[in-house]
């Protein structure tokens, strides 16, 4: 206000005590070259003093100005929101784009007799889920090996029910032969574990038999969501094309549920992951842990991981022992991670979750209308 009143006037901005150079009044410019050296300098010596008696005055504008710095701090805050928001809402398309169709990519789903409750419940979003077309290579595979390749009137009458919607495209039976399950055990040199309430050599058998390039696998008790517009497996299929050394990659967690939602204010946070994903300057995050539930994998090197790599004390133990999951990973650790597996990043496109079945009878709960919008519903 000063500075503006100082230019009002015509006066020039230099301080008194120095020479004018240019403008302000004449008459006081001419007073001035009168006054004597002492004079001038006890006009010096006395804006000094001045200056010295308003230093207490700026020292109580010290809050003044801090408050001055946090609302600058705010005002640059609430740009960059109006900035990112504007920029979520142009990425995001005003119509629902066409569906990508993929070619050499299989989908198969795991089911049991104990799964015919939960397979009308459950079908229909996990088919939906893939975000993409992949033509006629939907399929149910029922684990039959504890039945001797039995499969109950029951459980093929709810699978042709899902087929006739247009849900899958068919199914398949797993009873493995004493042939195959001695040729495999041949080969890592011990006995494969049969688990009692989960399928084991089934997993071998997918990758082994898949006749396309690239497997979609789904557990029955997942669920997994998709922004309209995205698909995490055209996503994930075009990271295994570029890569020479992804071999399974899996869906993301809902991480932005679990450790972000609850410091969020009207959805900011979650755009601004939005926009940073969608610039894919981070597609992927490593991960030594091989999950079965659901994944996306190249075939092809996983066969060579299970013929191939070598099989050391250590993998024949795991073999013996442990699941399917235990044995690819310590493969992959006895090859010094040729190949590994990673999961996707990008939660606001897509995420997946395993539920729990332990205290639940094993007969999931339809899933809730938020979690079809997005929402990860977890315990």
């Amino acid at each position: 206000f000063a500075t503006f009143l100082v230019m009002k006037e015509g006066i020039d901005e230099t301080v008194v005590g120095r020479p004018f150079d240019s403008g302000g009044d004449k008459e006081e410019h001419s007073w001035r070259n009168e006054l004597s050296v002492d004079d001038y300098y006890d006009e010096e010596d006395s804006l000094i003093a001045h200056k010295q008696k308003l230093k207490p005055t700026q020292q109580q504008n010290v809050p003044w100005r801090c408050l001055l710095a946090l609302a600058r701090c705010v005002q640059s805050l609430i740009g960059f929101i109006l900035i990112v928001c504007a920029v979520d809402s142009l990425s995001v398309p005003l119509w629902a784009p066409e569906t990508e169709v993929l070619e050499d990519v299989t989908l198969m789903v795991l089911v049991t007799e104990v799964d015919i409750p939960n397979i009308p419940r459950r079908i229909e979003g996990l088919s939906s889920s893939l975000g993409a077309s992949i033509g006629a290579n939907r399929f149910f595979l029922v684990d039959a090996h504890k039945t001797n390749g039995h499969v109950s009137p029951e459980l093929r009458a709810v699978m042709q029910d899902a087929i006739r919607s247009g849900f899958l495209d068919g199914f398949m039976i797993f009873n493995e032969s004493a042939y195959d399950s001695q040729a495999r055990d041949a080969h890592f040199g011990s006995t494969m574990r049969n688990f009692e309430n989960i399928g084991n050599a089934v997993y071998y058998y997918m990758v082994e038999t898949c006749r396309t390039k690239y497997l979609v696998h789904y557990d029955l008790d997942v669920h997994v969501w998709h922004r309209p517009g995205r698909s995490w497996v055209a996503d994930g299929r075009r990271i295994l094309e570029s890569s020479k050394d992804i071999w399974i990659l899996t869906p993301p967690s809902p991480f932005y549920h679990h450790m972000v939602a609850r410091f969020d204010f009207g959805g900011v946070l979650f755009r601004v992951l939005r926009v940073f994903f969608g610039w894919r300057f981070v597609e992927f995050m490593g991960s030594d842990y091989v999950n079965s539930q659901v994944y996306l994998l190249d075939a092809h090197r996983g066969r060579e991981i299970l013929q191939s790599f070598p099989v050391t004390p250590k993998v024949r133990e795991i073999y013996s022992s442990g699941h399917w999951e235990t044995t690819t990973k310590t493969l992959m650790v006895a090859a010094n991670y040729r190949y590994r597996r990673v999961s996707l990043a990008d939660c606001t496109a897509y995420w997946g979750l395993h539920y729990s079945t332990k205290d639940a009878d094993h007969h999931l709960v339809p899933i809730p209308e938020l979690a079809k919008q997005g929402y990860a519903v977890t315990k």
